[in-house]
């Protein structure tokens, strides 16, 4: 069965209260979706909860019967490195490798031609994740 995956939500950056002079200011507000919206999937990793201690090596998060990932979120409450794997399509033997500095939230939507199909962190703290795709 088909799942499908919403972000509903705003990125909203702008003053916390009413200028100095009672002028409103300027906000920016950028809605949150994802593309397209909803996003379908045909599986996903579910969204655990690890624990991970490797300060100076990368682990890899299981990530179910997701061989093709294409969506992916993870949040981290302490500093970690992510390294995510993708296909890449114009070289299949040589795989695009990118590490990613975190200590929040990251959410990235990946075409299917370059897809995810490894997850790998490093650093000691509470990894939240999801990656959802096709087997």
């Amino acid at each position: 069965m088909a799942k499908f995956i919403r972000i509903d939500g705003a990125l909203t950056v702008g003053p916390p209260e009413v200028s100095e002079c009672g002028f409103n200011s300027v906000v920016l507000k950028e809605p949150l979706h994802t593309t397209p919206d909803p996003k379908s999937s045909v599986v996903d990793s579910g969204m655990p909860t690890v624990n991970v201690n490797s300060p100076s090596s990368f682990v890899t998060l299981p990530t179910s019967q997701v061989t093709q990932g294409d969506t992916l979120y993870v949040k981290s409450q302490n500093p970690v490195l992510a390294r995510v794997t993708f296909y890449n399509p114009i070289v299949p033997s040589a795989p695009t490798v990118s590490v990613f500095p975190l200590c929040g939230r990251m959410l990235m939507e990946i075409p299917q031609a370059s897809y995810l199909y490894l997850l790998e962190v490093q650093g000691v703290g509470q990894i939240v994740y999801l990656v959802s795709g096709s087997i």
